[in-house]
């Protein structure tokens, strides 16, 4: 063929004399003698060279690839659509998830990262479907949401997990992926079974559901080892070990947390009770602290003892008797003190040992006060008749100096102005009293001026006039004069008064002794001279003015 197309050449440098012909250039052929133009190659093939004398001559372009009419070279053979160009003679179909929509040698275009096409070759856009997983417009797929998949591609609705199971991730691709949730267990895909009570199973999937502790228990379907919590009679925290409830506790709930201490006045020796029923009483009148485990726990109350006091079991708790007292627990009574009394059976504390009030007494252990004696008294909270003294007024005559005597008042002319064992005070001398169980020195009076009585006087005429004075006294209107001058009175009473003797004078009144004052010698005067002028010479003698 190639020297045919050279002799052709040759022949049309040489044109035959009135005609000129030539050679068809590449890409055309004449199959026929004539003055016929020659013809382009059909589509979808190409010739190289000049000369082509049959369309035979136009070879085919490249599986999958096309040019126009007239193609000179495979060059003009562009890959149709859903079809891109490999190497010069080879068109590889658009691979599954690209696109390519016209005639050429560019590349496929890829579809959307969550969209692709269902086969390889794809000349279009509207080719590419939301992959599986993805549900929606092939422009604007939407991820299936946890809890749903989607194992075709295309536009159709997310698929929802069978009962009790759920995907973990967004864009789940298989019935596969949906896993049994948190407490159920089963295949992947379902059916899956709750977890029966006392199991539990924290995470989704597969794996068979978990044992709580032995003595724990769960609800159904649990989610969490936290949700076994102890049975009735054990304790600890949820999802952990159980322990037995101890002695002197229980535990009534199946729940985490902690035993209960049996109530006040209860006990109960075992371990692992499981209501507070199951704690014992104490007997009457007694009682135990919270969490008590033994009989011996419980005590008698204050106001309460037994015998022996040690708490044997089911021992009967007596009150204690008036005058005693005691506090909660073990012992026997106490006795109140001297000076203080209890009157009721069953005092429960020392404070109700209550003191005897002023007046009386009492010795330990005494349900009442005694009274002191009469005209005698004491302290507060006397513990002893010791404690009775005399009051004020009175005083033990029979027993001077001591307590806890009968008592007498004080005569006329004495006080007592304090209370106790002292004997009554004498009025003053120069003082009289009448009054009998007299409680202060005032209740003794003053004799009148110039006049003075015996210790202990009784009466207004006990007093007498004093040396010097003169004078009766029978009442209180009565009063002492004085000696006058010429006389003196040396003792005390109601006798007249003296003269001074002859030869002597006083000017002096209310003189208490005879030294009268003497006249000169060899002078007299008469008795009862008040002054040297009645002193005379004697016979014998003159007067000598000096």
């Amino acid at each position: 063929m190639l020297m045919l197309a050279i002799v052709l050449s040759m022949l049309a440098a040489y044109p035959v004399a009135g005609q000129q012909c030539g050679v068809c250039p590449p890409g055309k052929y004449k199959d026929v003698s004539g003055n016929f133009a020659c013809s382009s190659c059909p589509v979808d093939t190409y010739y190289g060279f000049s000369g082509a004398t049959s369309a035979n001559n136009c070879t085919l372009c490249p599986t999958n690839s096309g040019a126009n009419n007239g193609s000179t070279s495979v060059g003009d053979c562009k890959c149709k659509a859903g079809y891109t160009r490999s190497d010069l003679y080879t068109c590889t179909a658009c691979a599954t998830g690209k696109y390519k929509a016209f005639t050429g040698d560019d590349n496929c275009t890829s579809c959307s990262s969550s969209s692709s096409t269902l086969a390889t070759g794809s000349t279009n856009a509207s080719a590419c479907q939301c992959s599986v997983g993805y549900t929606g417009a092939a422009t604007s797929c939407s991820p299936c949401t946890t809890g749903l998949y989607k194992d075709i591609a295309g536009s159709s609705v997310c698929l929802a997990c069978p009962g009790n199971t759920s995907t973990t991730a967004p864009a789940s691709s298989s019935l596969a992926s949906c896993q049994c949730v948190s407490g159920y267990t089963g295949a992947n895909g379902g059916p899956c079974s709750a977890c029966v009570a006392g199991k539990f199973k924290a995470s989704p999937g597969t794996a068979a559901c978990s044992d709580c502790d032995t003595q724990a228990s769960s609800a159904a379907g649990s989610t969490s080892s936290t949700a076994c919590v102890c049975k009735a009679g054990y304790f600890g925290a949820a999802g952990g070990a159980c322990s037995t409830c101890n002695a002197g506790q229980y535990k009534n709930t199946t729940a985490a947390g902690s035993c209960t201490n049996c109530p006040n006045s209860t006990y109960y020796g075992g371990t692992g009770a499981t209501s507070a029923s199951m704690c014992t009483p104490c007997t009457d009148n007694s009682a135990s602290e919270t969490g008590s485990v033994s009989s011996t726990d419980c005590k008698c109350n204050a106001g309460y003892f037994t015998s022996p006091y040690v708490g044997a079991p089911n021992a009967t708790c007596w009150p204690c008797s008036p005058g005693t007292y005691k506090l909660f627990g073990p012992g026997l009574c106490s006795l109140c003190a001297a000076g203080k009394f209890a009157a009721s059976p069953g005092a429960t504390g020392i404070e109700l040992c209550v003191g005897c009030p002023t007046g009386k007494y009492s010795n330990v252990n005494r349900s009442q006060c005694e009274l002191c004696s009469s005209d005698s008294s004491s302290p507060a909270v006397s513990g002893y008749i010791q404690n009775c003294t005399c009051n004020m007024g009175f005083w033990p005559a029979n027993n001077p100096g001591s307590s806890g005597v009968n008592c007498f008042g004080c005569p006329a002319g004495t006080y007592k102005n304090t209370s106790g064992t002292e004997s009554c005070t004498s009025c003053d001398s120069r003082t009289y009293s009448g009054s009998v169980n007299a409680i202060s020195a005032a209740t003794c009076l003053s004799c009148t001026a110039n006049s003075l009585s015996a210790l202990g006087s009784t009466l207004v005429t006990s007093c007498t006039c004093n040396a010097g004075y003169t004078g009766t006294i029978s009442s209180t209107s009565d009063a002492c004069a004085a000696c006058a001058a010429g006389k003196f009175k040396s003792v005390p009473g109601s006798a007249v008064c003296s003269d001074c003797a002859a030869g002597k004078f006083s000017a002096a009144t209310g003189k208490i002794d005879s030294n009268c004052s003497s006249c000169n010698p060899y002078a007299s005067s008469p008795t009862g001279s008040t002054s040297d002028s009645s002193c005379v010479c004697s016979a014998g003698y003159e007067f000598i003015q000096v």
